[in-house]
């Protein structure tokens, strides 16, 4: 059983006995190193991922048809589903006393580029009938060549999906905003 995250990157000695690993920073290479037998003692610091677009997708076809909740409601329209939540961003260029963020990126922004976020929507919506997909993440409206595109690849492509994303309210202007709407958009918080 390990654990990781803000809250056990920040305060590794506070995680409760029940867990046999505590994964500092990103977790994909603590993780594989735990499971391959690789990892030595409870705390486990991770590598920093510099490219995101070299890590491998989740595979939903494991959990797709459990009975997990795949609704997402947006702003008092019907739910819709299966909705997909994504990170597709990693790292905060900002300062905030009060967020963990950037104890567990490190300094910096990284994303996902946006031809391969689309392509990969496109495969998610063909392999399990994708209605939508919620940007589970602080920044995703940070970089703005990155936003443009990927609303238009959305628009040019047909891809038709509802989305709906975190973002910091200096990041967004009037056109922004509508060329999110043109291609999907239904909810920024």
């Amino acid at each position: 059983l390990l654990c990781g995250g803000p809250h056990p990157t920040v305060l590794p000695e506070t995680m409760p006995d029940c867990f046999d690993h505590v994964v500092i920073g990103e977790g994909e290479s603590a993780a594989a190193d735990i499971v391959e037998g690789r990892a030595r003692g409870r705390v486990v610091q991770g590598v920093r991922v510099p490219d995101l677009d070299l890590l491998p997708w989740p595979d939903y076809g494991h959990f797709i048809k459990k009975p997990y909740n795949w609704k997402l409601q947006l702003f008092g329209a019907a739910p819709i589903e299966p909705v997909l939540s994504l990170n597709t961003t990693r790292g905060c260029p900002f300062d905030c006393t009060f967020c963990g963020v950037r104890h567990v990126a490190g300094p910096g922004y990284r994303a996902v580029s946006a031809d391969r976020l689309v392509s990969k929507l496109e495969e998610y919506k063909a392999a399990y009938g994708l209605r939508g997909v919620y940007f589970r993440e602080d920044n995703f409206t940070l970089d703005r060549p990155r936003l443009e595109r990927f609303c238009d690849l959305m628009v040019a492509r047909k891809v038709g999906l509802r989305w709906a994303c975190e973002s910091r309210v200096a990041n967004l202007t009037g056109p922004v905003i509508a060329k999110m709407a043109a291609s999907g958009c239904a909810g920024v918080y």
